[in-house]
C-alpha cells in the first residue's frame, strides 16, 4: 500500500506577512508611510509580538490594514491570526486580560493628570473668591473706648479702637494714625450738649465700616 505524504504548512501569520512584503520588495518603512502604522508596530506583527499593540482592538485594525496593503485575502488571515491565539490560550489562558490590564492601566495616569487639574482649578478658584471677598469687604473695626450714649463732664474724650492694618481710620472725617497693630488712640474736643462721634474705617478697594459714640457733656 502506497501513502501519499502531504506536506503541512507550519508558517506562522508574521512570517507570511514579511514573506509577502518582501516578495513585494516593500521595506517597512515604505508600508508605515502607506498606512500609518509605526515600525515598531509593523515589527511586532511579523515577529508574532502582539502583547506589544495594546487593545485588541488596535491590533485587528492594524493586520487588516497590513494584509490589506499586501493584497492577502483578509479572511484566510484571520483565521490564521484565530488560530495561533487559541494554541497560545492554551498554554497562557491569561494573556489577553494581562493585556487588557495594561491597557487600562495606561488610562490611570491621564486620570491622575485630569484630577490634579481639576483640582488645582477649583483651589485656584477659592483662592480667588477669597482674595477679592477680602478686599472688597468692610474692615473689622472694635471701639474699645467710650462706650455708646455716655454722659460725662469733661470736655475731652480718648477714643480707643482697632482696625485691620490695613485700613484707614477716619474719625469725624479726620484720619487718624494707627499703630502698627492697627490699633488707636485720639482725644476728641467736645462742646457742650450732644457729641456725636463718627468712627469710620476702611481698606483701599473695600466698602467702609462707621459706628457712632453719642456722647452727652453737662
Amino acid at each position: 500500500m502506497n501513502f501519499i505524504s502531504k506536506k503541512i504548512s507550519t508558517e506562522t501569520l508574521g512570517e507570511k506577512l514579511k514573506k509577502t512584503r518582501e516578495e513585494k520588495k516593500m521595506d517597512l518603512s515604505k508600508i508605515e508611510e502607506i498606512t500609518g502604522i509605526q515600525i515598531k508596530y509593523l515589527v511586532a506583527l511579523e515577529k508574532g509580538d502582539y502583547h506589544e499593540i495594546h487593545g485588541e482592538i488596535y491590533l485587528k485594525n492594524f493586520l487588516k490594514t497590513y494584509a490589506q496593503v499586501l493584497n492577502l485575502n483578509l479572511e484566510e488571515i484571520f483565521n490564521l491570526y484565530q488560530t495561533e491565539q487559541e494554541i497560545l490560550n492554551k498554554f497562557n489562558p491569561n494573556i489577553f486580560p494581562e493585556i487588557k490590564n495594561k491597557t487600562r492601566l495606561l488610562f490611570i495616569p491621564n486620570i491622575f493628570k485630569k484630577s490634579l487639574i481639576v483640582i488645582f482649578l477649583i483651589i485656584l478658584l477659592c483662592y480667588i473668591v477669597f482674595e477679592v471677598n477680602n478686599i472688597i469687604s468692610p474692615p473689622k473695626l472694635i471701639i474699645q473706648e467710650p462706650i455708646d450714649n455716655l454722659t460725662i463732664s469733661e470736655s475731652i474724650i480718648n477714643v480707643i479702637g482697632k482696625t485691620e492694618i490695613n485700613s484707614n481710620v477716619m474719625i469725624n472725617e479726620q484720619e487718624v494714625l494707627k499703630n502698627s497693630d492697627g490699633s488707636f488712640n485720639k482725644t476728641i474736643n467736645l462742646q457742650a450738649g450732644l457729641n456725636s462721634i463718627k468712627i469710620s474705617a476702611q481698606k483701599k478697594h473695600s466698602r467702609e465700616t462707621i459706628k457712632y459714640r453719642n456722647i452727652m457733656v453737662k
